[in-house]
């Protein structure tokens, strides 16, 4: 018979969450602790007196009470091309096997941190869990694909900031850490907030400007709402704290191989965050973004014409019509992954319904204009009545049957939803070359906007098709993604048709993406 018991976490009350969140709140008793979960939203003061106030936070952990791990943060690390995607969806796999059998099954599961204390282990295993609840009861149509691509992600959070081997708990859980989030945070990330609060840690979130945007619901419930005067959209400079580096750096635990496997179709996407800005002694809430800068509009390089058929189902085409447009580059220096990876919200997910409201199969799309039109693969659309288009981090599905253009032979299509967008830009001027460094942003296993970087290994014409051979990994699920410059441009619309061996990876190429919507572009 199984008899660890878990730990239940309740948010305390106060009327002074910062000093609710610094005190000491001790063990649990009948294994019952009482937490600090508070959002503190607002400002109370002046620019230098709500800095001062967090470092009196940091001060007071680094200097009078070494024993209990904190770290504050301003964001969450994303999904990046350095990270080893596989190990985490291997561990996702193994606990979703188990989920709903024995508890037994479910305390022996892997995970990528381990405590020897038994009740913490039992712990992080249910918070897990009651995570992935709430994710999954309150994303509206959430599929199998997104619950595994967030499961993904919080595994990856866990490894990266929970510490391992009990380095912040006593055997006897006398002292437990403490989180101080500071700044806007993304509605997925806050789960890992309710997940910490849920392990029984301590957990403020401090935001000048207002509160979680869209919040779950449960998030809500949980945590307690604080407002600490009035908002500001405001721009507040705060040192790092020295300690507010992720809490472990020991590979994962190893997993069993994957039970379940994604079929090629499902091409759902899940959202990453944002990256943070170049390291510094200081980093900023609600960081402004650069201005684009211009770009000479060079003329693209011919491609072969070719008189496309009819699509195979009623779809809605419209007429093209002009949308003038600046398309500025995107840096006129070479990025960093981080930076490169937060295109990713200009890369959306396409799920294609045939006439009776099925959806058959799935792909991405990137969007090329901010009046809504989307570029992906022909083969992604075809034999479609409608779509539904989903953008990184939005919970609303836009629903269009508007199918702009279309060129089977160059395997590319056109279509458009109504909603304002941020675009990616494409490479106009200069020529690609073999060995240049890339980025693919895509689905591989079937997770939403996976990041992955290569060269370009080649040039291939196939099937009257201009294509950019590149070793970045994908898999099905890919097909419409983006394939990127390091100066995040577009250079290649993804396609996994062609797609021979394990490192035959093919995009129709730039020349040939200008030449299909050079009337969509200025």
């Amino acid at each position: 018979m199984f008899t660890v018991r878990s730990l239940k976490t309740m948010a305390k009350e106060s009327t002074d969450p910062i000093s609710l969140f610094i005190s000491d709140t001790g063990m649990p008793k009948k294994f019952i602790r009482e937490i600090c979960f508070y959002r503190l939203i607002g400002m109370n003061c002046e620019d230098d007196e709500y800095i001062n106030t967090v470092h009196k936070i940091d001060e007071k952990f680094a200097k009078q009470i070494p024993n209990v791990l904190y770290m504050r943060l301003q964001q969450l690390k994303a999904l990046s091309p350095q990270v080893d995607i596989m190990k985490y969806t291997q561990i996702y796999d193994a606990w979703h096997s188990v989920k709903d059998r024995e508890p037994e099954a479910q305390f022996a599961c892997p995970f990528p941190v381990s405590f020897q204390n038994e009740t913490l282990e039992w712990t992080l295993k249910k918070a897990y869990s009651s995570t992935m609840d709430v994710y999954g009861s309150e994303t509206p149509n959430v599929t199998e694909t997104l619950l595994r691509s967030f499961g993904v992600k919080l595994l990856y959070w866990i490894d990266m900031y929970v510490p391992k081997q009990n380095q912040a708990y006593s055997k006897d859980m006398e002292v437990f850490p403490k989180l101080l989030y500071v700044g806007n945070i993304k509605k997925q990330e806050s789960l890992f907030l309710y997940f910490l609060a849920m392990l029984g840690w301590d957990v403020l979130y401090m935001n000048p400007e207002g509160d979680i945007s869209n919040p779950y619901k449960t998030v809500v419930q949980f945590s307690k709402l604080h407002h600490w005067g009035t908002t500001r959209h405001c721009s507040i400079p705060i040192p790092d704290f020295a300690t507010a580096t992720p809490a472990s750096t020991v590979e994962p635990a190893a997993a069993p191989a994957p039970t379940q496997t994604i079929p090629e179709a499902a091409s759902e996407l899940v959202g990453t965050t944002v990256p943070a800005s170049a390291s510094g002694s200081v980093t900023r809430i609600n960081i402004e973004r650069p201005a684009k800068s211009r770009q000479t509009n060079a003329p693209a390089q011919a491609a072969p014409t070719q008189t496309a058929p009819a699509p195979t189902a009623p779809i809605n085409i419209e007429r093209p019509a002009k949308s003038k447009q600046t398309n500025a580059p995107a840096s006129d220096r070479i990025m960093s992954y981080e930076e490169l990876a937060a295109f990713s919200s200009s890369v959306v997910m396409i799920k294609v319904f045939d006439a009776n409201g099925e959806c058959h199969k799935a792909g991405s799309g990137v969007v090329i204009n901010q009046e809504g039109y989307i570029l992906t693969n022909f083969h992604v659309v075809s034999g479609a009545s409608y779509f539904s288009v989903q953008f990184e981090n939005e919970t609303q599905d836009y629903v269009t049957d508007r199918l702009i253009k279309y060129h089977p032979n160059y395997d590319l299509a056109l279509i458009r939803v109504d909603k304002p967008c941020k675009y990616i830009n494409i490479l106009r001027q200069g020529t690609l070359v073999r060995g240049q460094s890339i980025v693919a942003i895509g689905s591989p296993l079937g997770l939403f906007n996976s990041v992955s970087d290569g060269i370009i290994s080649g040039f291939r014409q196939i099937e009257s098709k201009s294509m950019v051979q590149f070793t970045a990994p994908i898999s099905h699920g890919s097909s419409g993604g983006a394939l990127l410059d390091m100066w995040g441009r577009l250079v290649g619309i993804i396609t996994a048709g062609f797609d021979q061996g394990q490192n035959l990876n093919l995009a129709v190429d730039n020349a040939t993406i200008m030449l299909f919507i050079q009337n969509f572009i200025d």
